[in-house]
């Protein structure tokens, strides 16, 4: 289990957290997005966007999770 800011990563899928991801994504922490971006790729989650096997609020959010980073890293 992993942790955004405070707050469990189960909490974003289950729709109890509503981050606000471009004040979150540009909070210096030591990672650069391009890092960041890196390792979330390596998921199968996000290598398979549109998985079948995936509840489609969790492929609305990994979509929403992509379109940032794109916006983020140029």
């Amino acid at each position: 289990m992993f942790h955004i800011g405070y707050r469990k990563f189960d909490e974003l899928l289950t729709g109890e957290c509503q981050p606000n991801w471009l004040n979150l994504l540009q909070t210096p922490m030591g990672l650069r997005p391009e890092k960041v971006w890196s390792q979330l790729s390596l998921r199968w989650e996000f290598r398979n966007a549109y998985s079948s096997s995936l509840p489609s609020q969790h492929n609305e959010i990994i979509s929403y999770i992509s379109s940032l980073f794109k916006q983020i890293i140029k």
